[in-house]
């Protein structure tokens, strides 16, 4: 099937096997037994009803009436109609011949079909004329007929003709005009390898004297395929034969035939027809003859009983004048029609009358000749049938028993038209019933004297005829006897009902089609599907020995009687109240709208339910043209109106403007539907005027936790739960990495051993005295084509470096410990700055300033953090350079930065001196001895730190952390150790990420460390040409490249597929991609295509988890394999343990991929943050770092708070080891991988995979949720929500989620819609939506979601 038209819900299947007895055994002897079919009675007498029960095809039955009947052949067989009545086109049963011969014959002489090859009819609902002579022509020239009609797009029109295998399309001229115009609009070309013939143009074909008449007539077994579009979306072909043609014209004629039943002596019914010739009936029908029931009744019955049909447009019941005038002209016997129609009809007719009186001089209108007003639907009205016959049948000449000439009509839409079932001339049906009798007494007392005996009866079915005849007006649903074999059954067991209980109409007859076309699987379920039936003797299941269709309906035998109450997807079910889970009331949408629209105004209204949390959740939707402030109280009388009379508790009721829900086109009239309503709900699609949702009443089971009293870090309940299971070993291992210790690092080119320096300055002398004129630093001059760049040599870098820092002395007057904030823009300047501080021993805190060109929108926030910065670390001066000052006058900077301080003054805060670091004078002095400008020993001992990093924790406090000179070296020699760095290799940095964590790490100190160039680019030659980033990678060779998923986003929305394939990246071998959060596969298999095509491998692409307080906790860095992907069970993670999933379990879960193996010196534990214990296996815990990478504290937490964080120690383990705590969630997992030819398995070790920080867990129920799982959640779920566009937060006890969307119109609409995808993703309600443009929501210059924020305006109301 294709995938572009699929259903919204299907019919389940069965979910009892036959091994599950005690289920069914319950139905042992209280099964309602399939009605039996009545037969069809052959008249003797009736000469032209034999002679048409020995034809096999409709195509001989159409030869039959020209050439054996030379009285019916000059007589009309089809006429249509225009809306006022006039006839426009005429055909006799010769004339109806003679151009269907034609076309067979132009078809079987000019195309190079064979038999049983298919041909498409396209024509107009105004030529069923010349439809039926191409429909008549593929029957006689042996194709297979495919009319489209239902066709809506034209790639559904491409889909029927591809999956028929049509290589031949019948069409008029107008419509291929028509058709070729549409196409050229659309710039669209037509379906290759089809051609269009024009049957109009045909003509007529008569046999010759000479020849011995018509050609032989082969017809394979397929008639037709009729593609019709399910209530539920799907477009499906079903395969009709001519046989079941046949089978059903036989039953139509019969059923329709009048006559007189009677029980004779023996109790049979006898059927006997009517005395006195019957005439040829007169059809009018306004109804779709080229498919379905209008198809099978105006069309093919017609011609099988020789009937003289009259087509007339839908739009002639707006005037009853018109079609009653129709009637009365043609003395019709038999009108086919709808409710909508009829009762529109009826109310014209009531309100004038007279119209109807005088439309026409000639004709009086007189129905007394109408017999069967044949009405199609599934469900009957039975007041509309009595308004119908008292108001219209009645007044018009129908007076002998008007309401029995009311016929309605249920046959199946999606399976061919086949007629189920109508008020017919059959006679009752035959009922068959389960009756019990005692066992005989002497069977009685032999088993008495058995003491296990119990006394018993024997059950027999038993036949009786049901009561009153088959023509009777019966008050009912449906008051119809079924033409064929039927048997209700439970749609979700396939076992046959109780006697007391509605189900799934199941029907077997010679009518039922073949199946569906090209889909043998479908076709087996729903065509061939066979019931259970439990034997009372046995108590054991056993499949019934009959086949049967399902039919989608819902219903009930009563009486012998087919009662009806609606489709299977107009079936309404709720949770009952005060019952188990699952446990549903059902109703049905259309009684639910006949009382809306009986008790309101309102009278375009649909119900549907959805299906969330494995609960059925009652919707309403309908049409108001009221005003907003009338909404509220019309939309409650409606809710009550549901609830008080039929107890329906509706999860939504939403208002929608005039028009504007979904409607589909049958028989040239526009209905609601349902199912379209329902997929536009889903999918947040609609525009809403007003919406009302009640959750508290109608939305029960969510998930909670087993023990309700303790939270998840407190409770073992889940865990012993997990361990019974067997998703947790019994004999679990505790979640702690090992340590590989690394004292000694080595130089490559001295062997000097580098743990020997106490700090990078004196390194960075010691490099300089070695190297003087070799390349230290290169900065990229200018963006252009030919990447102009600047070499700073040891020296030179030296010299700058002194200057800098004789600058601060001399001039500026800094002394040690006094703490300076870089307001310097990343690039060289920046790095000598860090350098000339560090050498003074002055602080200095590191504050990228604000970016008006790139990030205009975070001015406000920029300067707020930095001004917060002055504050908090009592800041002494604040050294720019040029590039800063121009930053600082900027139009858009300027006033903000006045506002900020301006607030800050009030707290008598005063506004630090700054200096340009471009303004030093010239000082020829190197780092060192010479110039005196070293750290001294003493500096050291005090633990003072170095450098202090302005930082963002995951809930976006600002954090101070503060790096001691030993952290420096030890987060160097961590990388030259894990990176295999060599001298030989630069190390190209992009500014995007260089001002702090491992950015900063490789932009200031590890060049210096390894003693390999270090290549830098700004921020403003970065975005100005990113593609000039990967071109110096390229030229420099570099090995190791340390990067963001803001830099790389930036890079592939930037650079095209075009201009990055002259990059070759292929020296890379450890693209290290930092992430203080859970890696996001998707991202990671958008970077891992794009940079594709510069020979980058898969594999060198690396996840780097960082934090604030370690650039690197742990790293993929040549671990030599792609991320190792984990499919984890949404519902064990949420209580804390991890249980994979395989690809093949069909139940919600989230992807993770790991963030690798810890480095050298660096230890990891997994620990429960409460009570401080190592978690076992598959279990969630907080990460803790063990490492001299981690840095000495955040600036500004007292001793206790320090301790907490940075000296910590787990309960039960050995106290002498302190670790630092992330705050984040996660859990190891032992990784094995398998290697060689031989797949010998290697034992990867314990990766880490980080789930995300504490402190923006949500908490309900007990229970456990990730924002970012919800907010993918909700961002996957409607196309109008921008990718990053959602934030979700716990506000006290309430969930809130923030949404940005698109489409105005479509904001209200997606309220459910994110309700909905929670609760059936996560099984929680969200208390609170909030729609806002997405401009609202706050992001980090580095396109971090800054939930944080979000939570803050929220609460003080200012979204």
């Amino acid at each position: 099937m294709a995938t572009t038209f699929k259903a919204i819900e299907s019919i389940p299947a069965p979910t009892v096997s036959l091994d599950e007895q005690f289920l069914l055994a319950d139905l042992a002897g209280r099964q309602d037994p399939p009605l039996v079919p009545r037969d069809v009675p052959l008249d003797p007498d009736n000469i032209d009803y034999v002679e048409l029960t020995q034809c096999e095809n409709l195509a001989q039955v159409l030869r039959y009436r020209v050439a054996n009947n030379s009285l019916s052949r000059a007589m009309p067989a089809f006429t249509t109609v225009d809306s006022k009545g006039k006839e426009t086109t005429s055909l006799t049963w010769e004339k109806l011949l003679a151009r269907a011969e034609k076309v067979a014959k132009v078809i079987r002489e000019k195309s190079d079909l064979k038999l049983g090859d298919r041909v498409a009819l396209i024509y107009r609902k105004s030529e069923a004329i010349e439809f039926t002579i191409a429909l008549f022509g593929c029957f006689l020239s042996g194709r297979v007929a495919v009319p489209i009609n239902a066709a809506d797009e034209l790639a559904e029109l491409a889909f029927v003709l591809n999956l028929s295998a049509t290589r031949l399309v019948l069409t008029t001229e107008h419509n291929l005009k028509a058709f070729t115009k549409d196409m050229q609009a659309r710039q669209v070309d037509f379906p290759k390898n089809i051609e269009w013939w024009k049957t109009n143009d045909f003509g007529s074909w008569y046999p010759s004297q000479k020849s011995s008449g018509y050609p032989d007539l082969k017809v394979p077994e397929l008639a037709y395929i009729e593609y019709v579009k399910a209530a539920n979306g799907e477009l499906k072909g079903v395969a009709i034969t001519h046989k079941t043609l046949m089978a059903q014209c036989r039953v139509y004629k019969a059923a329709t035939t009048e006559t007189c039943a009677a029980v004779n002596e023996q109790g049979e019914m006898v059927i006997e027809r009517m005395a006195g010739p019957q005439p040829v009936d007169v059809v009018v029908s306004y109804l779709e003859p080229r498919q379905q029931v209008g198809l099978v009744l105006s069309i093919l019955c017609s011609v099988f009983s020789g009937n003289h049909t009259i087509f007339a447009s839908a739009s002639i019941m707006e005037t009853p004048a018109i079609w009653v005038y129709v009637l009365s002209k043609y003395s019709a016997t038999i009108a086919l029609a709808d409710y909508p129609g009829l009762k529109l009809a009826t109310k014209l007719y009531q309100a004038h009358p007279k119209e109807v009186q005088f439309v026409s001089k000639k004709v009086v209108p007189n129905l007394s000749e109408l017999r069967l007003l044949m009405i199609d639907t599934i469900i009957v009205q039975p007041e509309v049938n009595e308004f119908i016959a008292e108001e219209l049948l009645r007044p018009l000449g129908n007076t002998e028993d008007p309401l029995e000439v009311v016929c309605p009509v249920a046959s199946l839409p999606e399976h061919g038209g086949m007629l189920l079932s109508f008020r017919d001339y059959l006679g009752p049906a035959v009922l068959e019933e389960w009756s019990e009798e005692p066992l005989d007494s002497e069977n009685n007392q032999d088993q008495e004297q058995d003491q296990d005996y119990q006394p018993s009866s024997t059950r027999k079915m038993t036949s009786t005829l049901a009561s009153g005849h088959s023509r009777d007006v019966w008050e009912c649903v449906l008051d119809a006897d079924a033409l064929p074999t039927v048997a209700i059954v439970d749609p979700e067991t396939t076992a046959i009902c109780a006697a007391d209980t509605i189900g799934e109409v199941w029907i077997d007859a010679p009518s039922v089609p073949g199946g569906f076309w090209g889909l043998p699987k479908h076709s087996s379920a729903i065509f061939h599907a066979r019931p259970i039936i439990v034997q009372p003797d046995t108590l054991h299941p056993e499949i019934y020995d009959q086949e049967f269709l399902r039919t989608g309906l819902v219903g009930k035998l009563i009486g012998g009687r087919l009662v009806v109450f609606g489709t299977y997807e107009e079936r309404i079910r709720q949770q009952r109240l005060g019952e188990g889970l699952g446990l549903t009331e059902v109703h049905f949408a259309s009684s639910l709208v006949e009382t809306i629209t009986k008790n309101t105004r309102l009278d375009s209204c649909v119900f549907f339910d959805i299906t969330l949390n494995s609960q059925n959740l009652p919707v309403l939707a309908f049409e108001s043209a009221a005003t907003r402030e009338e909404l509220p109280g019309l939309i409650n009388s409606v809710v009550d109106l549901a609830l008080g009379y039929h107890g329906l508790r509706l999860y939504a009721a939403v208002v929608v403007g005039p028009n504007n829900l979904p409607r589909s086109m049958k028989n040239g009239r526009r209905y609601l539907h349902a199912m379209m309503t329902k997929r536009a709900f889903l999918a947040g699609q609609m525009n809403l005027r007003y919406l009302k949702m009640d959750v508290d009443r109608t939305v029960f089971g969510v998930a909670t936790s087993d023990d309700p009293n303790l939270d998840i870090w407190r409770s073992y309940v889940a865990y012993e739960k997990g361990v019974s299971m067997g998703i947790i070993s019994a004999r679990p291992q505790p979640q702690h990495t090992g340590m590989e210790i690394i004292r000694s690092v080595l130089d490559e080119r001295t062997d000097f051993d580098l743990s020997k320096f106490t700090n990078i300055i004196d390194l960075f002398i010691w490099r300089t005295s070695l190297h003087p004129e070799e390349t230290a630093f290169t900065v990229l001059t200018q963006s252009n084509g030919s990447l102009p760049t600047k070499s700073y040599t040891w020296r030179k870098m030296s010299t700058k470096i002194a200057t800098v820092a004789n600058f601060l002395q001399k001039k500026l007057g800094l002394k040690r410990n006094q703490k300076v904030l870089l307001f310097i823009p990343f690039g060289i300047d920046f790095i000598i700055s860090i350098y000339a501080c560090l050498s003074l021993g002055i602080i200095v805190v590191t504050c990228p300033p604000p970016d008006p060109d790139q990030h205009p929108q975070r001015i406000q926030d920029d300067v707020g953090s930095m001004f917060a910065a002055l504050h908090d670390l009592s800041i002494s001066y604040i050294l720019t350079n040029t590039r800063a000052e121009d930053i600082l006058k900027n139009k858009q900077v300027s006033p903000v930065v006045k506002q900020v301080l301006a607030q800050y003054r009030k707290a008598n805060f005063k506004m630090p001196e700054q200096s340009s670091v471009s303004k030093a004078p010239k000082f020829n002095k190197l780092l060192g001895k010479e110039s005196g400008f070293m750290v001294q020993p003493e500096w050291l001992s005090d633990k003072s730190p170095a450098l202090i990093s302005v930082q963002y924790s995951a809930d976006m406090r600002r954090v101070y952390a503060t790096l001691g000179h030993d952290t420096i070296l030890a987060q160097c020699r961590t990388q030259k150790m894990t990176c295999q760095m060599k001298f030989q290799r630069s190390l190209v940095v992009a500014s995007i990420y260089g001002t702090f964590g491992l950015g900063l790490l490789h932009s200031a100190f590890c060049g210096v460390y390894v003693g390999c160039p270090t290549v830098t680019i700004s921020d403003e030659d970065f975005y100005t040409n990113p593609l000039a980033y990967f071109e110096l990678i390229q030229r420099y060779k570099a090995k190791d490249v340390c990067v963001s998923h803001p830099l790389l986003q930036y890079a592939m929305n930037r650079i095209s597929q075009s201009d990055l394939r002259r990059v070759v990246l292929h020296n890379v071998q450890n693209m290290m991609v930092t992430t203080d959060d859970r890696p996001k596969p998707v991202l990671y298999q958008h970077i891992t295509r794009y940079l594709a095509i510069t020979r980058l491998e898969k594999e060198a692409i690396n996840t780097v988890y960082s934090h604030a307080s370690n650039p690197m906790v742990t790293t993929r860095s040549y671990m030599l394999v792609e991320p190792i992907s984990l499919f984890v069970d949404f519902a064990w993670l949420r209580q804390g343990i991890v249980r994979p999933l395989s690809p093949e379990e069909d139940t919600s879960g989230v992807l993770l991929h790991d963030s690798g193996i810890v480095p050298s010196n660096t230890m990891i534990a997994i620990v429960n943050p409460e009570t401080q214990m190592l978690c076992p296996s598959n279990v969630i815990g907080e990460i803790w770092v063990a490492s001299d990478c981690n840095i000495q504290t955040l600036y500004g937490l007292n001793e206790a708070s320090h301790a907490a964080r940075f000296e910590a120690t787990i309960s039960g383990a050995d106290p002498r080891v302190k670790y630092m705590r992330t705050g984040d969630l996660g859990f190891l997992w032992n990784v094995q991988r398998q290697t060689g030819t031989q797949q010998t398995v290697v034992e990867e070790g314990q990766c880490l995979f980080v789930l995300g920080a504490i402190s923006e867990t949500i908490e309900v129920n007990r229970l456990l949720h990730f924002p970012i799982d919800i907010e993918n959640t909700i961002e996957r779920s409607h196309p109008g929500i921008p990718v990053g566009g959602c934030h979700v937060f716990q506000a006290g006890s309430e969930v809130v989620v923030v949404a940005a969307i698109k489409a105005k119109e479509q904001a209200l609409a997606a309220i459910p819609m994110i309700v909905n995808t929670v609760l059936e993703g996560h099984s929680f309600l969200v208390d609170t939506v909030v729609i806002v443009n997405s401009n609202q929501l706050p992001r980090s210059r580095y396109g971090d979601k800054l939930r944080g924020k979000t939570l803050a305006s929220f609460v003080e109301k200012k979204l």
